[in-house]
Formats: structure tokens, sequence, C-alpha cells
């Protein structure tokens, strides 16, 4: 998640909060053993050199903040109840250790994905860059796609539920439902950029609405695709890969299909059974007619 600075509160100094600082990243906190500045370090020049090709990685300083909501001398920070984390603006990530994320993400990739914020917020400073682009990419370059994701679409296309793209934007207010679709959304948008024009479209769009100080502009400069026409578009994508078979995986679904199967058969046998029974009176009462 980014700019969440007006969502945090600051209950506890940090006193007790001891990290490594060492050049422009600080981690402090309660960080995993396989997480340390040098693989903080290494990880935002990766997605650096993806986003932003050809221009010398921004080393203001960064923060990385790792919290426990279970220690009483921690930082406590007021994050969505389904979010493992948050980019706060251009220098600030804190990631929770004992959340479980609704994607069941680890800390590394929560991490990752607040990485991917950090470098797009400072790659367009004051552009609006739009969140179904900010998390579809946060996801992509974490490797945060699984078969959930093929779930929660294929359920949302069921159900009716696929949301416009611009109401991603309010996804900070959404219960962890509608949270998790607009995440998945977001990829699979970023998805459909990625493989008709190649992850390097990404960098492109970036740097043309950085110039445009626009994204749309920058979107429609690069790709010549309105807002409007990416909807369609994407939507298009999203139903050729889930529109089918996916949705047989969820136990919801397979449930709803259970009970509609049971409730068609007690419905056929409560019909054939009352037929019959008919059909035993009738007969019972032919030898009276007779007599």
């Amino acid at each position: 998640m980014h700019k969440l600075s007006y969502r945090i509160k600051i209950l506890m100094s940090t006193v007790l909060l001891t990290g490594s600082v060492s050049g422009e990243i600080i981690v402090q906190g309660f960080a995993p053993k396989n997480i340390d500045r040098a693989v903080i370090h290494y990880e935002y020049k990766r997605i650096w050199a993806l986003l932003v090709p050809g221009v010398k990685p921004d080393t203001t300083r960064l923060i990385v903040t790792y919290y426990s909501n279970f220690h009483k001398t921690n930082e406590q920070f007021s994050l969505p109840e389904w979010s493992g984390g948050g980019a706060i603006g251009d220098d600030h990530i804190v990631v929770s250790i004992d959340k479980s994320p609704f994607l069941d993400h680890s800390p590394y990739q929560v991490t990752v994905h607040e990485l991917v914020h950090i470098v797009i917020n400072r790659a367009c400073k004051g552009v609006a860059v739009p969140r179904w682009f900010h998390e579809g990419v946060a996801m992509t370059l974490s490797g945060d796609a699984t078969d959930r994701e093929n779930i929660v679409i294929s359920k949302a296309l069921f159900t009716g539920s696929i949301m416009p793209l611009n109401v991603i934007d309010s996804v900070n207010s959404f219960r962890r439902f509608r949270a998790e679709l607009a995440y998945c959304q977001g990829r699979q948008a970023v998805a459909y950029l990625i493989d008709t024009y190649g992850i390097e479209v990404l960098a492109e769009i970036l740097d043309a609405a950085n110039k445009q100080q626009s994204f749309w502009k920058g979107f429609y400069e690069v790709l010549q695709i309105s807002e409007k026409e990416l909807e369609v578009f994407y939507l298009d994508y999203v139903l050729k890969h889930h529109g089918r078979f996916f949705w047989l995986l969820d136990t919801y679904l397979v449930w709803i299909l259970i009970l509609f199967l049971f409730f068609l058969a007690y419905t056929v046998t409560f019909f054939r059974i009352r037929a019959k029974r008919k059909r035993l009176e009738k007969e019972e009462a032919l030898p009276d007619a007779e007599s």
C-alpha cells in the first residue's frame, strides 16, 4: 500500500527498536533472519533497473520497519486488517511480521512489494499513479501471484463482481475479499500490458507519465490507448484466461454447486414420489369403478 502516512499512529517511541544503519537504507524493528540491509538494497536496485532503466537509482534515505502487533514496546501502525505492510510516501516501509495478508505472502514478499511502491513514487514524483497500476506492478515484481488469484478472479466473473479499475483507488477502505479482488484485478491489468507489449512497457509508461506529469497522458502517449479502451481490452484478457475452469477449484463455489445439485435431486425426487402416489391412488380406485 502507498500514501498511508495519514493512517499511521505512533503510540510509543522507537528507542527499543534496534536496527542497522548504513548508507541510504535503515532497517529497524523485528526484521526476519532472511532479510537485512543487503537484501533490501539488492531488491531495490533490481526493481529500479526494471522500472527506471538507464537512470542512476535514487539513494534518498529509506527506512524499513518490521513490527509486531504483540510486542508492547513496538510502534503500532494503523493499516487495513488484511494488510501485511505499507509504503509511506517515498521513504518509509512498514511490514508486519505476524499478520497474515489475504494472499498469504511472506514478510519477504511484502517487503519487495512495498519496495516497488517506493520506486514508482520516486520515479513519478508528483504524479497520481492509479492504484491498480501500483498494486499490479508490485504483485508482478514481488512474485505475489498464486493460484489463489485465479480463484478470486474466476469467482468475481461468476458472480459479476468485477469492478472498474478506477474504483481500486479506494482499496484501503475495502473489506478483505473486495480488497483481495482489487489487488488481483490490478495484477491482471498489468499482466495484460506485459503479455501484449512486453515488460519494458512498464518503464516506458512511468517515464512518459513523469515527463507529462500525468499518468493517463503518459499512458496514451506510449500505447495510444485511453482509460476506457484499457477497461475493454483488459476485461477481454481476463475472460480469455479465467472465464472457464478455475472457479471449479474454489470450495465456496463447489459447495454452492453441491447444494444446488442436492436441491435439484430433492425436487425431482419429490415430484416423482408425488406422481407415483397419484398413480397408485388411481389404480386403487379402478376396481370400485368397475364394480
